[in-house]
């Protein structure tokens, strides 16, 4: 098996449940450096993986036109797979029919809380935006220089993932006409991600959030 993940804890304690029930079948796993462009040949070589990470954008694009011919129907009745267990929303068909990926990964936004700061300073986690606030003022306070810090030290974009992500997600829930443009990929639906947008760039001029930190 081949593919760009590298939480290698992660998968071993995956391969040992995965080993409970097929205790027959030996697993091993290799990182692939430069997935996207590796990976046609590393298919086409005399060690090619038998599994190897695929992705949605994969399909239609003909630079990956190679990969996707070594990607097996799963929805074809011979191998006996049950898709059934995955919501339909998330299973992809080309234009015959065909099953060539399945999700095996899914993805939370929100926050985590360093709860042991919270009982160090005093502090009440916040449940409301302007608690929220209040509590990253009072961090700042303390000699907290950035109180929302986000997991990566070159890129902002993970505060999309932790603040507009989630609101947006909101957004789409209570608002039934945005889900449906979001859906059709009508770019209209871009327009219900402003107000998101606005709340991370709030974070940053009320001190929440650093950048430079």
């Amino acid at each position: 098996m081949v593919g760009s993940y590298d939480n290698f804890e992660a998968l071993e304690a995956e391969f040992d449940r995965f080993n409970e029930i097929y205790p027959n079948v030996q697993l091993s796993y290799v990182k692939l450096d430069d997935y996207k462009n590796i990976l046609g040949a590393a298919l086409e070589g005399n060690d090619k993986p038998n599994i190897f990470f695929s992705y949605a954008w994969m399909i239609g694009n003909e630079k990956y036109d190679s990969i996707v011919t070594h990607m097996e129907n799963l929805s074809d009745s011979a191998p006996g797979i049950n898709l059934n267990c995955i919501r339909p929303g998330l299973v992809n068909r080309d234009g015959d029919g065909h099953v060539l990926m399945v999700p095996i990964f899914s993805r939370s936004y929100g926050m985590l809380v360093n709860n042991d700061l919270f009982e160090k300073e005093g502090l009440n986690v916040p449940t409301t935006w302007t608690e929220l606030l209040s509590v990253c003022e009072a961090f700042r306070g303390k000699g907290y220089a950035s109180p929302m810090m986000g997991y990566s030290r070159d890129s902002s974009s993970c505060f999309m993932y932790i603040v507009a992500y989630p609101l947006f997600a909101a957004t789409l829930a209570g608002k039934p006409e945005a889900l449906t443009l979001a859906n059709e990929l009508d770019p209209a639906a871009g327009e219900y991600m402003r107000s998101a947008l606005e709340s991370a760039q709030k974070l940053i001029q009320n001190g929440c959030i650093d950048l430079n930190e």
